[in-house]
């Protein structure tokens, strides 16, 4: 499993959280993590993961990196 298919979007939207106060910006970026994906017709849920292939998806990686980051080295 990549690094795309493994963030928490809790955490994601709670980094989200301490930049942007517009509720209604989070509350797009939270229906964009929650889309979900079509498989074989199939429509699955998504609760964890960014979509990939979305155009914002790398960015919303990288933020979440930067807080796994920042964990790192202050421990």
């Amino acid at each position: 499993m990549g690094s795309f298919d493994n963030v928490q979007h809790e955490i994601l939207l709670n980094c989200l959280a301490e930049r942007i106060a517009d509720r209604r910006l989070l509350k797009l970026i939270t229906c964009f993590l929650k889309a979900g994906l079509m498989e074989n017709g199939l429509f699955e849920h998504s609760d964890l993961g960014v979509p990939q292939g979305g155009m914002c998806a790398p960015l919303l990686a990288n933020i979440y990196l930067h807080r796994l980051d920042r964990f790192w080295w202050d421990t």
